[in-house]
């Protein structure tokens, strides 16, 4: 049974993931998520349903436009691919809950909340690393979901306020000190969002986890001559990701620092 719901929600990733990538794409190009179907950005062309099959799609046209043969670009399967086996992540998060407790009222509402929070995290993930933003339309609506869903769910009050506190408060310092030139404002609203995904520990968690990451795909950067000192680092990125482990991991994460003395 498990097996086959995490299946279900890998094939629902998929789909989701194909939406991530017009949503994204769109934004960047600042153009309407309603007005228009598909279409290749080299030849204009609406695209057909055959054309749209996640991954599938990609592979049996061999990255190549189906009208014009422009290549495609590697964002369209790796993103649906990424989402997808995030979502069983999550899913798997809630496996123990479901199979001992057999507990799937709370639990369903729960997986769904993280889904909605990896989707968008995915969204700004893609838009921050590839085109350096963070837009308004992605950070706000997804905050006031966050707070919402998370009020709904039971999550004291007091941690929301203390996680937007911590993680907008230490994001407007440093965009204050700075005057813009360490971050963007962009990551403000991204430290608000950890606070309302997260709470205050998770929000502490994610900033951890983000600058771990950060700093160790920095160094392979360095090392490998990608970047020199000095270059920009998108810190969006790690932020996201920082939110996703702690999101999934947050609980295993706590408990180690707790043993290691953090």
């Amino acid at each position: 049974m498990i097996l086959l719901i995490n299946i279900i929600v890998g094939f629902f990733g998929l789909m989701i993931g194909s939406f991530l990538n017009m949503l994204t794409i769109r934004l960047a190009n600042e153009e309407s998520l309603r007005t228009q179907r598909s279409y290749c950005p080299h030849c204009r062309h609406t695209l057909a349903a055959k054309d749209l099959i996640p991954v599938l799609s990609f592979l049996s046209l061999r990255g190549r436009c189906r009208y014009c043969r422009a290549p495609i670009s590697w964002q369209y399967p790796l993103v649906e691919l990424a989402t997808a086996l995030l979502f069983v992540l999550v899913f798997m998060k809630f496996t123990p809950t479901l199979i001992i407790n057999e507990s799937w009222g709370l639990s369903t509402l729960s997986f769904i909340r993280d889904f909605i929070f990896t989707a968008g995290l995915i969204a700004l993930f893609v838009l921050d690393w590839r085109w350096y933003i963070v837009p308004d339309e992605v950070s706000i609506p997804l905050i006031i979901f966050a707070f919402a869903a998370n009020i709904f769910l039971g999550m004291p009050l007091i941690s929301l306020l203390w996680g937007m506190a911590i993680g907008g408060g230490l994001y407007f310092l440093l965009w204050s000190v700075a005057r813009g030139r360490w971050v963007g404002s962009g990551d403000i609203r991204l430290g608000l969002l950890l606070g309302a995904m997260l709470g205050a520990k998770g929000t502490l968690t994610a900033l951890f986890a983000a600058y771990i990451i950060g700093g160790i795909v920095a160094a392979i950067l360095l090392a490998t001559g990608l970047k020199k000192f000095g270059s920009k680092l998108p810190m969006g990125t790690f932020l996201t990701i920082g939110a996703f482990v702690a999101l999934v991991y947050g609980n295993f994460l706590e408990q180690w620092f707790i043993i290691v003395g953090f």
